[in-house]
């Protein structure tokens, strides 16, 4: 269906768009061109009128009765139980059983496996019949659903009892019945971790909030999770739930969806909301949860989002926002300048988060405090702190904490050469990302498996996870950066040199320009580089190696560096004795040595070869050392007693209670 649709619109479809129009034709090819054509010519009604008259022709051909019981069974849902149309359609059940044997036998609707219910045929004639119906008409029959919903529960299955109420009422425009049925089914979807279901209930009620009564929201309470946000009153038992609270659980609910865009916009409704009122806790944390999309959406690296939230807090009490705050500090500093002060940050926020009993605030930083261990050459004491994080967080059902870990933790052990060990761990968060709904976590995890099975000489497998991250819904856009820069590298190790052209050039593009980090930079600068040099154009590798080495190295980025260098001096080396390689030849050696100098080399380095199925320039790959010993506790020891950062770490770095510089970073796909 993908190549059909492809060949209808002349372009490559969006990953969404084909899951809709798959949903929505059953596969049906006929059906797949005629939506295409739809979507084509920018039809706005869902269906054209000439796909409307074919769907509906067998059904004006049934029997009065059948046609009436074939409308309440399009507007009941995919499926409506046998029990409930019972109640429903208020017919003698020997004239709903003729009108339902009608429906089955001119092929318009299907008994269920079960035998429990019936559903159409095909969901496009279920849609053609709802279309048809009269608003009125649409109202009063979801009502009846609902009343008889409500009057006995069992009719449906249990599981599905609070979405299909608050469906039913929603669509009988009747907001005091819908909005408290639509937040009960919101807080099962979370429970489910159908986190892109509740965010569309949470959307219905916050458009339903206004025309509710106000003695139906009086009644309300703050009811679920949205991370540390407070709720809107200091007794949540007794204070009523409020606009902002909703806009809260709908942000978290979009951030772990992957729905980032949708998201972000909450956020800034909100932040709009609390202009002028004296609530800078809450005005922190939705701070917070903009710098987050910001950074994820490639809109910026969200650092003045983060500074606002950090001076809104400033002076205030402990509180879990407070430490919320100082852990997003602490990771943004991990990501774009690792050093002392950032460790600094995450022992903050560890502290803080205990102060106040957020164990997964204190478990994030925690995460942090190990990814920068392992950069600065503590490999096994960062890798036990992160292995241990995951374990707790996993057990404590803390899912968006261990799904952070499980990002990290990958792309930590292939920065020191694990690349099994890091495929075992990936492979383990991608089930976990699937079982708790992490749309987005998973495009992240799946990245960081693909360079490890790329190092591995798997490159059939990396692409293959590299397509199915373009491919899947994710509206982030730094794990499709990663995806393009995979295909990249594996391509240029193959020699498929133009391939490597395309793909980097799309990696820049979904990267963007607002967020510069080395673990996107220095991969793609090591694919175009090896590229030029594969060319022969000694002096577009000289131009890369030059602007490569400008920027510096910063800690954790010796994995692209290493490779990197070697492939220019192996460059110059190819070009030796060639007149018009010898100018400039001096400087770029120069460059060379000078750059192997300042990189830090957390792990032994060991020599590739192209033996097996290896990548024929897989780079150097970093072997741990050996623990010489029991490592101190993070909450109990001292930086200096765990660790030594290299004096060049250290020079000219600016605290984190001033905008830090942007020249530094960790690599690889770490969040």
């Amino acid at each position: 269906m993908h190549r059909q649709l492809t060949g209808i619109l002349a372009t490559e479809p969006e990953a969404a768009l084909v899951e809709e129009v798959f949903t929505r034709s059953d596969g049906n090819a006929f059906f797949v061109e005629e939506l295409a054509c739809c979507i084509g010519t920018g039809c706005t009604t869902g269906l054209s009128d000439s796909l409307r008259d074919i769907l509906l022709v067998r059904v004006e051909a049934l029997p009065d009765d059948a046609q009436k019981v074939a409308r309440i069974v399009a507007e009941g849902g995919s499926t409506v139980e046998y029990r409930l149309l019972l109640a429903v359609a208020r017919l003698p059940e020997d004239e709903l059983i003729e009108a339902l044997r009608a429906a089955v036998g001119a092929n318009l609707l299907l008994a269920t496996p079960d035998g429990d219910g019936y559903r159409f045929r095909h969901s496009l004639v279920r849609e053609a019949l709802s279309d048809d119906l009269l608003p009125g008409e649409r109202s009063r029959l979801n009502r009846r659903y609902a009343e008889a919903l409500e009057a006995d529960p069992t009719l449906v299955p249990a599981d599905e009892c609070a979405t299909r109420l608050a469906s039913y009422w929603y669509a009988a425009h009747d907001a005091a019945k819908a909005l408290p049925a639509v937040l009960k089914a919101s807080v099962e979807a979370r429970h489910r971790h159908a986190y892109a279901e509740q965010l569309r209930l949470l959307e219905r009620a916050m458009e339903l909030w206004d025309d509710a009564p106000s003695d139906v929201r009086a009644v309300l309470r703050p009811l679920d999770y949205a991370g540390v946000y407070p709720p809107c009153g200091c007794d949540p038992a007794t204070t009523p739930l409020r606009y902002l609270d909703l806009m809260a659980e709908a942000t978290v609910a979009g951030r772990f969806g992957g729905e980032r865009e949708r998201a972000l916009k909450i956020a800034k409704k909100a932040l709009r909301i609390l202009e002028g009122e004296d609530d800078p806790l809450r005005e922190a944390w939705f701070w917070v949860q903009r710098a987050r999309m910001v950074s994820n959406l490639a809109r910026g690296d969200g650092w003045s989002e983060l500074a606002t939230a950090r001076d809104l807090v400033r002076g205030l009490p402990p509180s879990a926002v407070h430490a919320e705050v100082l852990a997003q500090v602490a990771g943004w500093g991990m990501l774009h300048e690792p050093g002392p002060e950032t460790l600094v940050a995450a022992e903050q926020a560890m502290e803080c988060a205990r102060m106040v009993g957020a164990r997964d605030i204190e478990l994030t930083a925690r995460t942090t405090l190990g990814g920068l261990m392992v950069d600065a050459g503590d490999v096994e004491g960062g890798l036990a702190v992160l292995y241990a994080v995951k374990e707790q967080a996993a057990g404590q059902g803390l899912a968006s904490v261990a799904g952070r870990v499980y990002v990290n933790l990958p792309s930590h052990l292939e920065s020191v050469g694990r690349s099994r060990e890091a495929v075992a761990v990936a492979e383990e968060g991608l089930a976990f990302s699937r079982k708790y709904g992490l749309a987005d976590n998973e495009a992240w995890v799946r990245g960081n498996l693909a360079e490890s099975l790329a190092s591995l000489g798997r490159w059939s497998e990396a692409v293959e996870h590299a397509v199915g991250i373009e491919r899947a819904s994710v509206p982030s856009t730094k794990p499709r950066g990663a995806a393009a820069w995979i295909r990249a590298d594996v391509a240029r190790a193959r020699g498929e040199l133009t391939e490597a052209d395309e793909q980097s050039a799309a990696a820049r593009a979904y990267f963007g320009s607002h967020d510069p980090m080395p673990q996107h930079d220095l991969p793609l600068h090591k694919v175009e580089l090896t590229a030029a040099a594969a060319r022969g154009r000694i002096l577009d590798v000289r131009a890369a190696l030059a602007q490569t080495v400008s920027s510096g190295f910063p800690l954790g980025t010796h994995r692209y560096a290493w490779f990197l260098l070697a492939e220019a001096a192996a460059a110059e080396d190819d070009e030796r004795g060639l007149p018009a390689a010898d100018a400039g030849r001096a400087e770029a050696l120069e460059l060379i040595r000078s750059g192997t100098k300042r990189l830090a080399t957390p792990a032994p380095l060991r020599r590739r070869t192209n033996a097996g199925s290896a990548p024929s320039c897989a780079g150097p790959r970093a072997t741990p050392p050996p623990t010489t010993g029991p490592v101190s506790s993070p909450r109990s020891s001292p930086w200096s007693a765990r660790t030594t950062w290299p004096a060049s770490a250290c020079a000219g770095r600016s605290p984190c209670s001033r905008p830090p510089s942007r020249a530094a970073a960790t690599p690889g796909a770490v969040r």
